[in-house]
């Protein structure tokens, strides 16, 4: 067992003295984990460069809640699409709209109490990991309810009075209900760019120790190991011993890289 541990240590100062080897084997696969899942990751059509993707809920059926939920879809920030609160509650659970918002019965009629006693309440339903897409879409379904109702004001000609934090001016009021995202495949590029940098990390192990057992062979160590008083599989069975150990260092890291920094989450850690 010496001997093998032996031959192990010295395979590891061989590696780690080629720099070039040695960043292609320790660099090279967590590199490239990084870079394709920056790279894929950049293609989501729910953010804002796409639109949110919103299903709307219009319980209320009247002209001041057909006309708001309009007005959603006119929305540059917006993918609106109407359904039924069942189908939206499911469209949200399996990930094909990141939101829905239910205009429930009286929307119409607490439209037009706005000014004395605040808009109306609608629900927010989405996945709770997505607080930021929360804070964007409150924000975008508020700017729109307080342009229609000025528009609204305007056009009745009626006095609005102070629309400050003063005069107690909200055009809507939420009530947020979490809708656990079902998650049935990777969450996100890099739950497919890390597993690929393991598989990085075995290639490059493998190859790096092949190389040095050329490279022994060409300067001549491998010629005094074979007359040293060693059997060839102890040689072997060294430098085996010591790809295996590397790639479950360097899968471990990989994994520890992907699970702090990104979000990644193995099915299995001993697999």
């Amino acid at each position: 067992m010496d001997t093998l541990l032996a031959m192990v240590a010295k395979d590891f100062k061989l590696l780690l003295r080629d720099r070039m080897g040695g960043f292609f084997t320790f660099g090279f696969p967590i590199v490239m984990a990084i870079f394709f899942g920056t790279l894929f990751s950049g293609g989501s059509s729910s953010g804002p460069a796409g639109g949110i993707k919103l299903a709307v809920v219009d319980e209320d059926t009247t002209t001041v809640s057909r006309t708001f939920a309009d007005s959603l879809a006119a929305s540059p920030e917006l993918r609106v699409t109407r359904m039924t609160l069942a189908e939206a509650e499911n469209a949200v659970k399996l990930g094909r709209q990141t939101a829905f918002v239910r205009l429930p019965s009286g929307f119409g009629a607490a439209r037009g109490r706005t000014f004395a006693g605040g808009g109306p309440e609608v629900e927010l339903g989405m996945d709770p990991s997505r607080r930021a897409e929360s804070g964007m879409l409150q924000g975008v379904l508020m700017k729109r309810a307080a342009r229609d109702t000025f528009m609204q004001s305007n056009a009745s000609k009626r006095p609005t009075g102070s629309t400050g934090a003063a005069g107690g001016f909200e055009p809507l009021r939420f009530r947020s209900r979490d809708i656990a995202r079902q998650v049935k495949g990777p969450r996100n590029a890099y739950e497919i760019s890390f597993p690929q940098g393991v598989m990085w990390a075995v290639v490059s192990c493998a190859l790096g120790f092949a190389l040095g057992l050329v490279n022994e062979r060409q300067r001549g160590t491998l010629i005094r190991l074979r007359v040293a008083p060693l059997e060839r599989w102890r040689i072997l069975g060294g430098k085996a011993l010591g790809c295996f150990l590397t790639i479950l260092m360097l899968a471990s890291v990989v994994l520890l890289v992907g699970r702090l920094g990104f979000g990644v989450r193995p099915a299995s850690f001993p697999l």
